[in-house]
């Protein structure tokens, strides 16, 4: 029952999302015909970096990445990138393909429900209150602390793979979350909800939290699928009323982003659970060296900065 609310629910944010950026750009129409050599950049920037999102990597820093080294964004009157135009870009533009993984995913394995509904509502509403918040906190000591998190959950995840330590002769894969577990974990997602208002991703440190608490890999993708598919649109609608997003690169990330994860769905559904294990391991390990070096780079930035 719980999994049919939710799905209808994504399902009415899916249209709407949809209708919303239709509406808007057709009142618009004129900026989708300049520069229309970036549409295949911006068709194989969405179906390879939502591909890759649907597997746990995440899309954001991705996608930012790709905007920047193939030029498809549009320019200033310089001659320089609207980077401005960046957070809406990739808020609007994922929006939808994130809805579709969450609502193949939301099956994928029989969470229970009140693991499920706890940890997505924790989520939301923790980027709804932590708005306000975390604008105050330091962004590169979030960042080099949740590197030390992630590398920290992928030995414990290690250990617990190949039943070393304490974990010998452990093989725990829990499909839903009790007691103290439970609410620590309604907790982290909650912090976890605020920190994606940094643009931070949800997935690896979501992963790692709930492979750390004992659940089963398969049963942490419509978690960590649904808590970003149900906040997402809410920021989307709010760039697209303020105009600070791309239409172009929007509807060509969209489009292509549901092809890519369509074929990652196939894919994660083929492969031996195992092995799945491995690709989140390295996903944390990735992510964790990337929040280091990016803590570093700023901490360095902001000593440059000071007299």
């Amino acid at each position: 029952m719980a999994v049919l609310v939710l799905r209808m629910v994504l399902i009415l944010q899916f249209i709407w999302v949809l209708a919303y950026t239709a509406c808007d750009i057709i009142k618009n129409k004129r900026h989708l015909m300049a520069g229309k050599d970036r549409y295949a950049k911006n068709a194989v920037i969405g179906l390879v970096t939502d591909f890759f999102d649907t597997l746990g990597v995440g899309s954001f820093a991705p996608t930012m990445f790709a905007f920047k080294i193939t030029g498809s964004m549009p320019k200033d009157e310089y001659g320089k990138d609207r980077d401005d135009l960046v957070p809406g870009t990739l808020n609007v533009g994922h929006s939808l393909p994130v809805i579709a993984e969450a609502l193949l995913f939301l099956d994928f394995v029989a969470v229970e429900p009140i693991t499920l509904v706890g940890l997505l509502a924790a989520a939301c509403f923790g980027g709804w209150i932590g708005a306000g918040w975390v604008s105050k906190w330091k962004v590169n000591t979030v960042r080099i602390s949740l590197a030390v998190c992630l590398l920290a959950t992928a030995i414990v995840v290690i250990m617990k793979l190949f039943g070393i330590g304490p974990y010998a002769g452990e093989n725990e894969a829990l499909l839903g979350l009790r007691g103290t577990k439970l609410i620590a974990a309604i907790i982290i997602n909650f912090v976890l909800g605020m920190l994606m208002n940094l643009g931070f991703g949800l997935y690896a440190p979501c992963m790692g939290m709930l492979l750390a608490l004992g659940m089963d890999v398969g049963a942490i993708f419509p978690i960590m699928m649904g808590s970003t598919a149900l906040q997402m649109p809410f920021s989307s609608i709010i760039f697209i009323k303020e105009g600070k997003y791309d239409p172009k690169a929007a509807v060509m990330l969209g489009a292509f982003g549901i092809i890519g994860v369509f074929l990652a769905y196939f894919l994660v559904r083929s492969m031996d659970i195992t092995y799945l294990l491995y690709i989140v391991i390295c996903i944390m390990m990735y992510t964790a060296v990337r929040y280091f070096i990016e803590g570093i780079r700023g901490i360095r930035a902001e000593g440059k900065e000071k007299p």
